[in-house]
């Protein structure tokens, strides 16, 4: 074994397990968005050499066809940390209709979640969203470990109307090619709010994190 991958960890768990470690972790995957941007983890990761890793797993696509090239990490070389629910996880508060992060949007002509995204990568992290609806009631999709992976391609598609918006999203969220300009990254970074989505002791009542963990 080369390479150890661990998820949810926190600095005090790194620090316990890091001195005893024969083969240390290489990647961290964490949830990380400007509502929990965890920017001490983050930097503990950098100067250990743990990569951090966010979301859910992401995939290149060739645009015109929409067939899959190879899934990847949107993860330039040197990352230690990846990010899970980049986008937020639904319910309240909304980080997609967050006032910042739509007017930094609209400055830019991107979407909300592309900026989210471009966040994410522009400080290091990889990003690993997914779109699951509405594709999730499509039987002609394959999918793999969540990840859509592939799209029927050639003959009829009936679902096509149905599935044309979800497809249109993993495509947009793809394109990732725009810098967000330092002063509006300043803001994001501002934003004061501060939520974890995924938290282990509200469906498994088990605390993870600690009760007292910092925001």
């Amino acid at each position: 074994m080369r390479h150890i991958g661990v998820s949810n960890f926190t600095e005090a768990h790194l620090q316990e397990i890091l001195p005893h470690a024969r083969i240390k972790p290489a990647v961290l995957q964490i949830e990380l968005h400007p509502y929990l941007p965890q920017h001490e983890l983050v930097d503990f990761c950098r100067a250990n050499q743990i990569h951090v890793r966010a979301g859910k797993k992401a995939v290149r696509w060739d645009v015109g066809s929409l067939r899959p090239l190879r899934a990847v990490l949107a993860c330039p070389a040197g990352h230690q940390v990846t990010a899970y629910s980049s986008l937020g996880s639904g319910g309240s508060p909304n980080l997609l209709a967050d006032p910042v992060v739509t007017e930094v949007a609209a400055e830019l002509g991107r979407s909300p979640a592309q900026v989210l995204l471009q966040w994410a990568v522009q400080r290091g992290i990889s990003v690993i969203p997914k779109s699951v609806q509405p594709y999730a009631r499509c039987p002609q999709v394959v999918r793999a470990d969540e990840a859509i992976l592939t799209l029927p391609l050639g003959g009829a598609h009936r679902c096509l109307p149905r599935c044309a918006p979800s497809r249109e999203r993993i495509k947009a969220n793809g394109d990732l090619n725009f810098t967000i300009p330092d002063a509006a990254m300043a803001r994001l970074n501002g934003i004061r709010t501060r939520k974890r989505f995924v938290d282990p002791v509200e469906f498994w009542k088990i605390d993870v994190f600690g009760s007292g963990a910092k925001l």
